[in-house]
């Protein structure tokens, strides 16, 4: 697949074809503004959705939860909650990654314990 060109690239070939001065001026007032843009996007810290905002205290809810009662299976967490294990099984997961809660595995099913 060939290589797919920018809008400013675009634009730069457009301008080594140009003979007029205004012509040039907007075209290179183009480029200025996408870059402006890359820049502002780059740079953009993004707050939390909703639904993220959401599992963070649903997340701390479950590692309370698995902290009062030891061992945890998803389905506890699912009963518990109300959530489907869809849901359950890559929050319990983060909250691995992040050293709250430790996984191991028997006959196929995964429970938590507190790290």
């Amino acid at each position: 697949m060939a290589n797919k060109i920018t809008k400013s690239e675009m634009f730069k070939q457009i301008a080594s074809h140009l003979t007029d001065v205004d012509e040039i001026n907007f075209i290179n007032h183009e480029i200025e503004l996408l870059a402006n843009k890359a820049e502002r996007a780059k740079n953009a810290t993004k707050k939390p959705s909703k639904v993220q905002i959401e599992n963070e205290t649903l997340k701390s809810e479950i590692a309370n939860f698995v902290a009062t009662n030891g061992d945890t299976y998803i389905k506890d967490v699912v009963e518990k909650f109300d959530i489907t294990s869809q849901k359950a099984t890559p929050l319990m997961n983060a909250l691995v990654d992040d050293g709250k809660l430790a996984k191991r595995v028997e006959k196929r099913k995964a429970i938590y314990t507190v790290a």
